[in-house]
């Protein structure tokens, strides 16, 4: 069980969802920030203790941070802080409010292609941003995407690449989903 205040600056209120490299948190600002408010919710993803212990892993949270600050398009998850508290590491993002396009498929399973189409776009227009910013983001699928009331969000962006860069983050690791991933 993880302590209910962070770093003095958020209270945990519930779990959202867990995946490879951490678990996400719905939390609240116990304070104003120069982003956000008193109250307002934020996601706070907190990463698993061996991620911790790799330094090229502990960069790419610091490149997810800079990522999510920098690209700005409605399609894209927003980032605002890293906090360490005790041994845990953790990063600040915007609270999306809704399901992941995986869930949503599930519970749509016949969409009308007015549908198909308009979430296509609003997914291009992430991915538009971010090709723009000459980077790849190396794992589109359903679960890294949000059904909002504000449309459909690009998340995960830990994997992220930038096509100009002399050195790797990931040396030679396959990142990704092999099912979703280009041949």
């Amino acid at each position: 069980m993880i302590k209910n205040i962070v770093n003095n600056k958020y209270i945990i209120l519930n779990e959202l969802g867990s995946g490879k490299v951490g678990v996400v948190y719905r939390a609240k600002l116990l304070h104003d920030t120069s982003w956000g408010k008193k109250n307002e919710n934020v996601a706070l993803k907190k990463y698993k203790s061996w991620v911790l212990e790799e330094p090229r892993q502990v960069d790419r949270i610091h490149q997810e941070l800079s990522t999510g600050q920098n690209l700005k398009s409605d399609q894209i998850v927003k980032t605002y802080d890293i906090v360490e508290d005790q041994d845990a590491l953790f990063l600040v993002m915007e609270y999306l409010e809704g399901e992941t396009l995986e869930v949503w498929i599930e519970n749509n399973p016949n969409p009308s292609f007015e549908v198909i189409k308009n979430y296509s776009i609003e997914i291009l227009k992430g991915l538009k941003e971010i090709h723009k910013n000459k980077l790849i983001h190396r794992d589109i699928k359903p679960a890294n995407i949000m059904v909002t009331n504000r449309g459909l969000i690009i998340m995960d962006l830990g994997v992220i690449k930038d096509k100009n860069a002399t050195t790797s983050l990931t040396g030679d690791k396959f990142l990704g989903t092999i099912k979703y991933s280009a041949p």
